[in-house]
C-alpha cells in the first residue's frame, strides 16, 4: 500500500465512492398541478363574463334611469320661465296661442292634479253677490 501513489489512491477512492444521482420527471404531479390550473383559470374566466354580464345590465338599467330623469327635468323646465297669464280671468296663453284655464294648463305641462273648493272669503263674496245669507 505504500507503494501506491497519490493519485491512484485517489482514483480508486473515486472509483468505489463516487455516485450518481438520477432525477426522474414527475409527470403525475406535474399533470395535477397543470389540471387544477386548468379549473382556477376555467373558473376565473367564467366568473369575469358573469360579472361583465350584471356591469353590462346596470350600465344598461343606469343609462335607462338617466334618461327618464332627463326627461323630468325637461317637463319640469317646461313650466318654469314666464307663464303668460290674464289678470283679469287667470286663463293661460299656450306656446300656439290658445287661452286655457290655468289648472288646464298645468295638468297638460306636468303630473299635477286639481280639485276645487271655495275659500272662506270667496264664499262670502260669492254669497253677498247672490243675496244669500249664512247659516
Amino acid at each position: 500500500l505504500s507503494s501506491i501513489t497519490e493519485k491512484e489512491l485517489n482514483d480508486i477512492f473515486n472509483k468505489w465512492t463516487e455516485f450518481y444521482v438520477v432525477q426522474h420527471t414527475n409527470w403525475k404531479l406535474i399533470l395535477q398541478i397543470t389540471g387544477f390550473l386548468f379549473f382556477v383559470i376555467m373558473f376565473l374566466i367564467w366568473n369575469n363574463q358573469r360579472l361583465n354580464q350584471k356591469v353590462e345590465a346596470r350600465t344598461k338599467e343606469l343609462t335607462d334611469k338617466n334618461i327618464e330623469l332627463s326627461n323630468a327635468v325637461n317637463e319640469i323646465k317646461i313650466l318654469r320661465g314666464i307663464i303668460p297669464i290674464c289678470s283679469y280671468c287667470h286663463s293661460v296663453r299656450d306656446d300656439e296661442g290658445a287661452w286655457d284655464r290655468v289648472e288646464a294648463y298645468i295638468s297638460r305641462h306636468s303630473e299635477a292634479e286639481f280639485s276645487h273648493g271655495i275659500c272662506p272669503n270667496c264664499l262670502k263674496k260669492a254669497r253677498s253677490e247672490n243675496n244669500l245669507t249664512e247659516k
